[in-house]
């Protein structure tokens, strides 16, 4: 007779997180190879051309770092937050927030280079707002901040789009945008014939900073201690409520500088449709890597490269587009219960 059991572990091996990190892309990988096998097509070549279409010009590769952008700022808010274990959801939130106000700012007549400086910086500034506001209810009022931050993604949604159907709708078009911003606003290209352009820079720029500020810092070591153990935290007179105020701001104005960065070096005016899931895809990294800060960096290019390459996959192989949806949730998935044996070993025991 087999008993099958989970058994704490008591010592945590050093490299423990890269093994989970590694044991769930490779299940991932597998998944994905019988996912696509169901759909009677060959893995090895559906990745070929995933490949393929992420290098096939300048162009293209560049598009891996424009999309990884939004992907590598909310994942990194989203990594602050979920160290100290405020469950902040509202990435989208915060994102369409920031993208709002750096467009009513770019809308404004001001001189570059102050114009993309005041767009971003009050951009970011808007989204820890809505950070802090959640931030606050959790500290102040014990309010659930999963309900708040969820409510928030769909609040701010269709508070945009009323804003687009009214008084932002374009004159022009009379569709449901807003005006184009203004040149002055616009963040420069860096690569010609490309959309790789300076905000690229500014945001890879954040993780040597954010990996400085988490792992090096006070505060840092601080908001661990919070999330590990908030009365602890309090004993060891630690201000948890300070601090979390602290995580919602950083957390916020993170996801708030991503949407000031898409309108300013991408699209160049507001639509209900900037946001490709990018919230989601923000836990889905910070998650997968088991919150590191370089571990999102790398995975942001990698989802990049797969939801680019997705839309090749559908075009030369007649897959439907929302399977790299589907490989990301997987993903969290597979990560999700390959954690439990970083702390907890299968026992398998014979018994007669």
């Amino acid at each position: 007779m087999f008993k099958v059991s989970l058994r704490k572990r008591y010592y945590i091996e050093e490299y423990g997180k890269l093994k989970t990190f590694i044991y769930s892309f490779a299940c991932s990988f597998i998944f994905i190879s019988a996912l696509l096998l169901l759909y009677g097509k060959n893995p090895f070549l559906a990745f070929y051309y995933i490949g393929l279409s992420n290098v096939s010009s300048v162009f293209a590769f560049s598009e891996i770092f424009v999309r990884a952008t939004p992907l590598l700022l909310v994942s990194l808010g989203t990594v602050v937050a979920f160290r100290a274990r405020f469950w902040n959801l509202a990435g989208d939130a915060q994102f369409y927030v920031g993208a709002l106000v750096a467009t009513v700012i770019g809308l404004a007549r001001l001189h570059w280079p102050i114009h993309p400086v005041l767009c971003l910086i009050f951009g970011g500034l808007a989204g820890s707002v809505i950070g802090v506001f959640a931030a606050t209810l959790k500290t102040k009022l014990k309010v659930d901040e999963v309900v708040v931050t969820l409510m928030l993604n769909f609040i701010i949604f269709y508070f945009l789009s009323l804003l687009l159907q009214t008084i932002m709708r374009n004159p022009n078009t009379n569709w449901p945008e807003s005006e184009y911003i203004r040149t002055t606003a616009l963040l420069p290209v860096l690569l010609s014939k490309t959309r790789f352009h300076l905000g690229i820079i500014i945001a890879f720029a954040f993780v040597p900073f954010m990996d400085f500020l988490l792992n090096k810092t006070l505060f840092g070591k601080e908001i661990i201690a919070i999330g590990l153990n908030p009365k602890a935290a309090k004993l060891n007179k630690i201000d948890v409520k300070k601090n979390l105020i602290k995580v919602g701001f950083l957390s916020g104005f993170l996801c708030g500088i991503a949407g000031a960065i898409e309108i300013l070096g991408v699209h160049h005016h507001l639509t209900t449709n900037i946001s490709a899931n990018y919230g989601i895809y923000g836990i889905i990294i910070s998650t997968a890597s088991m919150l590191s800060v370089y571990g999102a960096a790398l995975l942001s290019i990698l989802f990049s490269f797969l939801i680019n390459g997705s839309t090749s996959l559908a075009r030369f192989m007649q897959i439907p587009s929302f399977v790299a949806d589907v490989i990301s949730s997987f993903v969290l998935i597979a990560v999700a219960i390959f954690s439990v044996f970083e702390k907890y070993k299968l026992v398998i025991e014979w018994k007669k």
